[in-house]
């Protein structure tokens, strides 16, 4: 709605605050007008209005559209559901579900606990009973059914065009209305709409998800991605790193702004002589910034089956235990050793890299580099000066 465009604009507080502020001004001078307008006076005697207004009508008489607006939206819903017929003029259901929409688009996306469900059965409610209303005046007074009854449908169908839900919004309104026997035709006015709704467009939740830009993985892929070929969607040249490469080199490629992704190929030269390459694996930026940080020298691939010695240490079950030295010339020496960090990997989780504390045997941990670009085709990973 407009509201949710507004958001993407308005990031001060205070300006987020006078917006508020002018929406509910607006929509308290829209609603006086309306009431102010409207000729729709009920009778008291014989009703069953919890908090009838009288504005401008006169005595003995309330306001219908004074009640629709200055109600609680929940005490209109229950209202447009319960009422008996004749309590609505068609002319004031019409005008205030028209408003009622308009304000209710503008409303949602503000800076404030808001939501969308309520107003949404209220809309529908008020055009449901209208269209029983009207269907009554169109078979010359033949009532097909209660009005109360085309309020309930409508606002079904209202609510479940707007968020798409079926099975769920189906129990809602059954307890609701405590009755199971109008279950099957919500579940039909709940099915047409959302079939109908995701002919034209996508639900509101998934256009607000857009708009706020948040990264969503839908279920099935656009359309436009059928005919869409790996080559097409990546960059060239392709960043590479080999299985053997200097921290320099390492640096300037996370430094790149070109090359500015999340994760890179880690590949081998062929040894037929040809300029082709090997993919051995894949290596994530975050892991790269992790190995550097704490100066890992090297990392071993694992060996895929637990147990196995290698020459940096022994395996135990289900563990995979690696010491690694610092980079030369950054702290350390043979003849004045420093503390070493280890390498704990576990055969299908993560690596964990631990400092030793203070010389009594305990380790803190500093940093993690998941298993993922280590490949079982791979013996050893360095990262050397």
């Amino acid at each position: 709605g407009g509201g949710c465009l507004l958001h993407r604009y308005i990031h001060r507080p205070c300006l987020q605050v006078l917006e508020a502020m002018l929406v509910g001004a607006v929509t308290a001078a829209v609603g006086f007008v309306m009431i102010y307008s409207s000729q729709d006076c009920q009778p008291l005697q014989g009703n069953r209005v919890t908090y009838p207004l009288q504005l401008f009508c006169a005595d003995g008489e309330y306001n219908s559209m004074a009640t629709a607006f200055f109600n609680t939206p929940e005490k209109s819903v229950v209202s447009l559901f319960h009422d008996p017929p004749g309590t609505y003029n068609p002319m004031t259901l019409g005008m205030f579900t028209l408003v009622y929409f308009f304000l209710a688009c503008w409303t949602y996306g503000l800076t404030v606990s808001a939501g969308v469900f309520i107003p949404s059965l209220l809309i529908g409610a008020a055009w449901g009973r209208l269209f029983g209303i009207s269907l009554s005046y169109i078979t010359s007074g033949w009532i097909w059914a209660d009005p109360g009854k085309y309020a309930l449908m409508g606002a079904a169908a209202q609510l479940g065009g707007i968020v798409r839900m079926t099975l769920s919004l189906t129990v809602i309104m059954m307890e609701a209305t405590g009755n199971v026997t109008y279950g099957f035709p919500i579940m039909l006015v709940l099915m047409t709409a959302k079939i109908v709704g995701d002919y034209f467009v996508e639900g509101l939740y998934d256009m607000h998800i857009q708009l706020q830009s948040v990264p969503f993985l839908h279920w099935e892929a656009p359309v436009t991605s059928h005919s869409l070929t790996a080559r097409e969607v990546m960059s060239t040249p392709v960043t590479c790193l080999r299985r053997v490469e200097k921290v320099g080199t390492i640096v300037d490629i996370l430094s790149d702004t070109s090359s500015n992704h999340n994760g890179f190929p880690v590949v081998e030269s062929v040894p037929d002589g040809s300029q082709t390459s090997a993919l051995r694996g894949l290596i994530l930026r975050s892991q790269l910034i992790v190995l550097l940080k704490h100066k890992v020298r090297s990392l071993l691939a694992p060996c895929g089956c637990p147990g196995r010695a290698l020459s940096a240490g022994v395996a135990q079950p289900g563990w995979l235990r690696i010491t690694a030295n610092f980079l030369p010339g950054t702290g350390g020496s043979k003849s004045e050793p420093h503390p070493r960090p280890s390498v704990k990997c576990r055969t299908s989780c993560l690596c964990w890299i631990r400092e030793p504390l203070g010389g009594r045997g305990k380790e803190s941990l500093v940093g993690t580099v998941p298993r993922a670009p280590l490949v079982p085709s791979s013996r050893q990973v360095f990262v050397e000066r």
